[in-house]
C-alpha cells in the first residue's frame, strides 16, 4: 500500500485573505483622500512627481513619473490632465523633445500633497497596527 503524503495547505484561502486586506487598505485610502477630492492614483502621481523633482532638482518628464509610479501612458496622461485642470500640476514642453512633457507640482499641489500625506500616514499607522492580529486570523483560513 502506498504511503499517503500529507496534504499541503491550500494557497487559495491565503490569497483570498491577502486580497481582502488589499481591499480594506484601498477603501481606507479612498475614504481618506475623498475629502481632498483626490483618487489614490492622483495622489500617487502628485507624490511621485514631487519626489522625482527633489531627486533631479528639476521638473521630471511625464514618462519618468509614469515609469516610477508603475502607470501606463494613457492613465498617466489622463491623471496629469485632471491634476493640471485643478491647478495641482503644471505641464510644459521639454527642451529636448517637443512630444514630451515636463511636469511640476504647483504650490497648491504641494499643499494638497502635504495634507494628503499627513492623513494617509495616520491611516497607515492605524491600519498596520492591527495587521499582525488580522494576519494571524487570516492564516486560519489556510488550514485544513
Amino acid at each position: 500500500m502506498a504511503k499517503r503524503l500529507p496534504r499541503r495547505p491550500s494557497l487559495i484561502p491565503r490569497g483570498f485573505a491577502l486580497w481582502l486586506e488589499a481591499m480594506r487598505w484601498q477603501r481606507a485610502v479612498d475614504a481618506t483622500l475623498a475629502p481632498l477630492s483626490l483618487t489614490h492614483t492622483q495622489y500617487l502621481v502628485l507624490a511621485t512627481a514631487s519626489s522625482l523633482a527633489k531627486e533631479i532638482d528639476d521638473a521630471p518628464s511625464q514618462r519618468a513619473i509614469a515609469e516610477r509610479a508603475g502607470l501606463d501612458e494613457t492613465t498617466m496622461s489622463r491623471v496629469v490632465r485632471t491634476l493640471t485642470d485643478r491647478s495641482l500640476l503644471d505641464r510644459g514642453d521639454t527642451f529636448e523633445d517637443r512630444r514630451a512633457w515636463r511636469v511640476r507640482v504647483t504650490s497648491s499641489g504641494r499643499a494638497v500633497l502635504r495634507n494628503a500625506t499627513a492623513s494617509l500616514e495616520m491611516v497607515a499607522n492605524r491600519f498596520f497596527a492591527n495587521q499582525t492580529e488580522r494576519a494571524a486570523n487570516s492564516v486560519e483560513l489556510g488550514r485544513d
